[in-house]
């Protein structure tokens, strides 16, 4: 099986508003790239041959995965234009797509899912099946002698959910609720306990307050009095000045 991977232009526009140079694939939730946690679902499932399919070209993209031998997997990066329909992208790259079972991730989503992830979306099916949709995402399983005619598919009953990353408020209350129920994900850091992830050269005083579900990335300073958490979020190459508070928070 191959997974495909395409987000729309429009449904991604709030992003580069609000984080300029930021490609949307690479937009950080509890400091790991969105891309991450897709290239994660992937593995869970045994895919290791993956097609991002992306309007411009993303330095930040291309750079951090490479070809994604990290993971395990074959990435390979291809452009759109910033309209097309997923009908024409898969069409596009069917020298991808064709000779093999396709999982495509359709849309600027985030996909939840449990311990039966794999269970769940290698579900048989004759030509194609919707897995799970919302708004204008969508999780398609086509056959590998698929049409791909993502108007004329049945739909499956299953586990795997879409959170449509439509706006920053979104974005904002995924990221805390990963940070409170993160049991299905791998999130960034050391997790000396339930709830508590720290990166690399952390520096805190004695004096500091931590205060559950926080994650605090790599080479972050705390100075005196500064209380992190709950609910907190702080990324990497930060410093915290004295008797400062971030809670409920994504710096």
């Amino acid at each position: 099986m191959k997974c495909l991977i395409y987000g729309a232009h429009e449904y991604s526009s709030w992003v580069k508003r609000l984080f300029p140079g930021v490609s949307p694939f690479f937009l950080k939730i509890c400091n790991k790239p969105l891309l991450e946690y897709c290239i994660d679902f992937c593995v869970s499932l045994g895919i290791t041959d993956i097609r991002l399919v992306i309007s411009d070209a993303s330095q930040d993209v291309e750079s951090y995965f490479g070809d994604g031998t990290q993971w395990g997997v074959n990435l390979s990066i291809n452009v759109s234009r910033p309209d097309e329909e997923i009908g024409r992208v898969l069409v596009k790259n069917r020298g991808f797509c064709q000779d093999a079972e396709l999982l495509v991730i359709n849309g600027f989503s985030f996909v939840t899912y449990g311990q039966d992830a794999a269970a769940d979306a290698l579900l048989k099916c004759d030509n194609g099946m919707v897995i799970s949709s919302t708004g204008t995402s969508a999780l398609y399983h086509f056959a590998a002698d698929a049409s791909w005619d993502a108007t004329a598919v049945e739909v499956a009953q299953s586990t795997l959910g879409l959170v449509e990353l439509a706006d920053v408020g979104v974005y904002y209350q995924l990221s805390l609720d990963l940070l409170q129920h993160p049991a299905n994900y791998v999130l960034p850091g050391y997790a000396g306990e339930t709830g508590a992830f720290m990166g690399k050269n952390v520096v805190y005083p004695k004096q500091a307050a931590l205060e559950k579900p926080f994650l605090i990335g790599d080479n972050v300073q705390l100075k005196n009095g500064v209380t992190v958490g709950p609910q907190a979020v702080i990324g990497d190459n930060n410093i915290i000045d004295a008797y400062s508070t971030v809670q409920k928070s994504i710096l």
